[in-house]
């Protein structure tokens, strides 16, 4: 059942009829009030009248205004203060996260799954004043861009763009004040349809008394938010139209039921009653067999009605109200397609799938994104073409990239035959005039002669390329700080040194300590793993996914100190188990002893009893899962 308000007369005799209605609901559907959760609240009974009251019920008093999920239930205007217990909610979060080392890309991702969905209830039944507002994008702003909780946050997007879609070059934050809106509009919506409700029905009988919601103009002496409901009329408006049935339910001059609509822009409420109609009269009302029922000289006082057609009047058939979006298609109402045809709206960019394309690692994405906006990536587009277009389309990119600093360009093409890493003279070719052939031979030529005369900028190639026969240096290594700390400079973007790994191939041990000696990374060890799993290019073997067993092992050693039924393991396994090798088995094929293994496992921890029977499954099931 759920939450109940009870009301009732501020003397005993009252509440002791509304505690026997409690007990008889008890002994007829078995369902007790919860004391522990039920409170009594009083307005303006005596003290004396309170503590008899308090003697004879058993629960606990409470302090007006009533809360409901933190909600203050006023009707009054709420101020900031009201407030206060959101903003402190979402500090209190802020601060715990404060204490982790989460990336851009992760702080995204709490703020749009976290943050946003604490002020939905309260943005879903009040409409939040500017200063809370406010105070929200500030707080969430302050904790998207800042580096610790010892530092005070600077913005290097404006806040407007960072609340744009995805695809409009945003992070998909959306803004509070349109959010909040959009959410308030679900109610309008429900006075205009006449949903089914207690509320609706009151709106109807105590609000509107007969007219139509767009006809009432909002009063200082209205409730605060029953006044901050029809102010957002203006929003949605445009967008509501009545398709005519029996014309029982659509408001001749107010309603928007043809393309002339609503009739009352131009036909005053004068000429309406000299007319005598009513302001508040029916499409039907004015129509009797197939003709409008106003006088001919209308027309000429309103030339527009010569192009108002007589609706065709089905008596067994209702009206219906139906909703367009910003492009003119008849939608299903909801609040997500208000929210987006009321937002701020920008030119969609070319660059969305190259950033944020199906499987992008978000931190990756981040940084890209931050990139084209920071002006590395001035023209990121997807490129598509013969190969000789796509290297014309790189080197113009990277000539801008890298004008004024240095006329070189180095990049990997990862489809290529001979996949070697390249460096190109741009101020002496002419990438359009070569083929694949003649580019991969001029590649090597401009390469050789900066190995062999030291010409260029000192940068060597690792001594995999064997086509190349160059080794690690620390030269090389520190163009490679200075670039790096180039790029902190400009976007404001750190390398993290607790998440960076230096990796060493054929380096000799005296190069290799110079080397680490002007890196402040760690050094890793062959195979480089990313998420765990090994990134090499042959064949995978059961040792490299030794490191996938011992997690598993790990996890359902936790598990075998725990009182656990069949069903509990088995929905560790679904959900839990089976989760930890997703990610392996969408980017390689394991080995098969690797498989028979982890099923091994998971069906030993189905089938086991405690820790003592863990090498001794029973299988009790005729049927093995696949």
């Amino acid at each position: 059942m759920d939450d109940l308000f009870l009301f009732a007369r501020g003397e005993v005799h009252s509440c002791r009829i509304l505690l026997k209605g409690l007990e008889e609901f008890k002994n007829g559907s078995g369902l007790t009030p919860s004391v522990a959760k039920s409170t009594v609240f009083f307005c303006q009974v005596p003290q004396r009248v309170k503590r008899a009251i308090l003697a004879i019920m058993p629960f606990d008093e409470g302090k007006l205004p009533v809360k409901y999920l933190g909600v203050p239930l006023i009707s009054t205007n709420l101020v900031a203060s009201n407030y206060k217990i959101l903003i402190e909610k979402v500090d209190r979060r802020i601060d715990d996260w404060k204490n982790k080392s989460l990336s851009f890309a992760g702080r995204l991702q709490l703020i749009v799954s976290v943050i946003s969905s604490m002020y939905v209830y309260w943005a879903s039944v009040l409409v939040l004043p500017s200063s809370t507002v406010k105070e929200l994008e500030q707080k969430m702003k302050g904790f998207l861009w800042q580096k610790n909780s010892n530092e005070r946050a600077k913005s290097k997007v404006a806040w407007s763009d960072v609340c744009l879609p995805k695809t409009e070059g945003g992070l998909g934050i959306r803004n509070i004040s349109d959010v909040n809106r959009s959410l308030i509009s679900y109610h309008l919506w429900s006075i205009i349809i006449h949903r089914k409700s207690l509320w609706v029905d009151w709106i109807y009988d105590h609000k509107l008394k007969g007219r139509s919601i767009w006809d009432v103009t909002p009063k200082a002496k209205m409730t605060w938010s029953w006044r901050k409901i029809l102010q957002i009329r203006v929003l949605i408006r445009p967008h509501i139209r009545q398709k005519i049935g029996n014309g029982r339910d659509t408001f001749a001059w107010s309603d928007n039921w043809c393309n002339q609509s609503p009739l009352n822009r131009f036909i005053t409420p004068r000429d309406i009653y000299n007319a005598g109609f009513s302001l508040h009269a029916k499409v039907a009302d004015l129509v009797s067999n197939m003709n409008w029922k106003w006088h001919v000289a209308w027309y000429e006082l309103f030339p527009v009605l010569i192009h108002v057609h007589v609706p065709v009047i089905s008596t067994n058939r209702k009206d219906v109200t139906i909703l367009h979006d910003m492009h003119g298609e008849e939608r299903t109402f909801s609040t997500m397609m208000v929210w987006d045809t009321i937002r701020q709206r920008k030119q969609l960019i070319n660059w969305y799938n190259v950033v944020w394309f199906t499987h992008c690692i978000p931190r990756h994405a981040f940084h890209a994104w931050s990139g084209r906006l920071f002006g590395f990536f001035t023209d990121m587009v997807q490129v598509d073409g013969k190969w000789e277009d796509i290297v014309q389309k790189e080197m113009q990119d990277c000539l801008r990239m890298t004008s004024g600093l240095r006329p070189r360009f180095r990049c990997y093409i990862e489809d290529w035959t001979e996949s070697d890493t390249i460096s190109f003279d741009l101020e002496s070719l002419d990438f359009k005039k070569l083929s694949r052939a003649d580019s991969v031979a001029m590649i090597r030529r401009v390469t050789d002669e900066e190995r062999n005369t030291g010409v260029g900028s000192g940068f060597k190639y690792h001594n995999l390329c064997a086509s190349q026969r160059v080794g690690g240096e620390v030269k090389s290594c520190m163009i490679l700080m200075k670039g790096l700390e180039e790029f902190r400079l400009t976007s404001g973007l750190a390398a993290s040194i607790d998440k960076s790994t230096v990796f060493f191939c054929q380096v000799n041990q005296a190069l290799k300590r110079a080397i680490m000696d002007v890196m402040p990374f760690e050094e890793g060890k062959l195979p480089v793993r990313y998420l765990g799993v090994p990134l090499i290019s042959s064949n995978l073997i059961a040792a490299n996914c030794k490191a996938l067993i011992e997690k598993v092992d790990r996890r359902i050693d936790d598990w075998m100190n725990k009182a656990l039924s069949f069903a509990g393991r088995l929905q560790l396994i679904v959900s839990v188990i089976s989760s930890m090798f997703t990610y392996w088995a969408s980017v390689l094929m394991l080995p098969a002893s690797t498989v028979k293994e982890l099923e091994r496992k998971m069906k030993g921890f189905l089938w086991q009893k405690d820790e003592k029977d863990r090498a001794k499954s029973k299988e009790r099931c005729k049927y093995m899962a696949g």
